[in-house]
């Protein structure tokens, strides 16, 4: 033993007795090593935290710059698709469906309006009848009084003028899409989803890939066209999907379908369905595809099996209205698991042009397994105008905006068996509503826009009470008065 060593010994027998040389109790020891194992654990535990966080730091700064980091997106798998039926009896049962991955007494809400591709706002989203997000030029806002006040939610790596589209399934979560330019050039188009979980403080991002529209010439960004659309739908807070519309600068159109089944961390890519669709899902398993088109080119699709394979859902007129076309916007939503609705036009050609006989819905109340037709006879001044606007508050409350200027509003309390008619005060104040979604049956939001026919038309003839900038409006009384609610800034 060194001499040091024996000199401390001895020092510490005579400062404590012998017990500061005995061996300490066994227990002790044990007691010793436990804390020792947490007090190491913990460190181990902060030490993972902080390199997580330093790595989700890296990646928000690569993701702020002008591109992402390439992520090559996989070809697609083969797209199956199941021809529709002939016809669809009553009492057809679709293929049995997974429940939602929801909390009790909630549904994933409705899916987001897409404004004027030249407007002020671009896309916006009713979420609760307090609260929801209007993406403008300048900001993707939220407000929770009911569009009093916004607040800025904007992804902080990212300009406005990125964004693509976003969806919040409820107040606190969000997705929002954005390219790693504002202008989309050449071929090849790199996007990323940010997902929030608290009301947008704050935002990680993930990779969708690099997408590569085979030769093609993305045309531009969101605004001036669309360039890119993307249209996230979730069904709970990890199974969500988004899908991306481009148009290039040859008129082509590409369609993405990607899935996620951990909240948005990682996505697959999907076979597209059919045409250029848009997407809503009710459940983890069970979505709804719209493929737009004239009379007879577009219809509904869906898929059982979480987007992997689709099949094609007949949908008859009613028998007023027999040898008409049903012409689709938007894909259908759910109320609840088991009611929803599908906003149609009932269409027939005559002398070789498509003439408008009636908006309406097909309703369901067995979660789509059959579907029966709702519609709104249109008086002989309306019937030429198309883009009308329908919307559901409840499973019994439906309504529309019909007319030249959306200047009526048409309200069924039954579901569509008895319609009411009012005036909307809309006339003559927007040439064009694109959008329409209420969340109870006073409680609704609407994007403007220019007319139908042409971007190029705006107020026809110009007047100081007409806006044509494409602007956010919120009813409060089932549509009778509207007030405008544009996030400023």
């Amino acid at each position: 033993m060194r001499d040091e060593e024996l000199r401390r010994r001895i020092g510490a027998v005579a400062e404590h007795g012998e017990q500061a040389v005995s061996p300490p109790d066994p227990a002790l020891l044990y007691r010793r090593a436990r804390r020792r194992l947490v007090r190491l654990t913990t460190l181990s535990v902060l030490l993972a935290c902080a390199l997580l966080a330093g790595g989700l730091a890296v990646r928000t700064s690569l993701a702020g710059g002008d591109r992402f980091p390439a992520v090559t997106v996989p070809p697609a798998p083969q797209t199956t698709v199941v021809p529709s039926p002939t016809t669809q009896p009553p009492g057809t049962t679709a293929p049995p469906t997974t429940k939602a991955e929801t909390a009790p007494g909630r549904f994933p809400a409705a899916p987001p309006m897409v404004g004027d591709a030249e407007g002020t706002v671009l896309a916006a989203q009713l979420v609760t009848p307090a609260s929801g997000w209007a993406l403008t030029t300048s900001r993707l806002a939220w407000t929770g009084d009911g569009a009093r006040s916004w607040r800025t939610i904007t992804p902080p790596p990212v300009p406005a003028g990125r964004l693509r589209g976003a969806y919040f399934l409820d107040p606190r979560t969000g997705w929002a899409v954005a390219s790693a330019k504002v202008r989309e050039t050449g071929s090849r188009v790199q996007l990323a989803v940010y997902r929030t979980g608290d009301a947008g403080a704050n935002w990680h991002w993930s990779s969708l890939g690099e997408l590569d529209l085979g030769g093609d010439n993305a045309a531009g960004g969101y605004e001036g066209g669309f360039g890119v659309l993307a249209l996230p739908s979730f069904a709970d807070r990890r199974h969500g999907w988004v899908a991306v519309q481009t148009s290039s600068d040859t008129y082509q159109p590409h369609s993405f379908l990607f899935r996620t089944t951990d909240g948005g961390a990682t996505w697959d890519r999907l076979p597209s369905p059919p045409g250029a669709p848009q997407v809503a899902f009710s459940s983890r398993t069970t979505g709804w595809s719209v493929v737009q088109g004239g009379p007879g080119a577009g219809g509904l699709h869906q898929t059982t099996d979480a987007g992997r394979s689709w099949r094609g859902v007949a949908l008859a007129p009613p028998a007023a209205l027999r040898g008409t076309s049903v012409r689709l916007r938007e894909p259908p939503t759910f109320k609840s698991r088991r009611d929803g609705f599908l906003p149609v036009e009932f269409v027939r050609q005559e002398g070789g042009r498509p003439r408008i006989l009636a908006a309406g819905f097909f309703v369901t109340a067995d979660g789509g397994a059959t579907w029966a037709p709702r519609y709104v006879p249109l008086a002989e001044e309306d019937e030429e105008h198309g883009l009308l606007p329908q919307a559901a508050a409840d499973r019994r409350t439906l309504l529309a905006l019909v007319g030249n200027g959306a200047r009526k509003v048409l309200t069924s309390r039954d579901g569509g068996g008895r319609w009411s008619v009012a005036t909307s005060g809309l006339e003559g104040r927007y040439p064009a509503v694109r959008g329409l979604a209420f969340a109870d049956p006073g409680t609704g939001w609407a994007v403007t826009g220019r007319s139908a026919g042409s971007l190029e038309n705006g107020c026809q003839p110009p007047t100081p009470q007409c806006d044509d900038r494409g602007v956010l409006l919120r009813t409060t009384d089932g549509g009778a008065t509207w007030s405008a609610a544009t996030p400023g800034g």
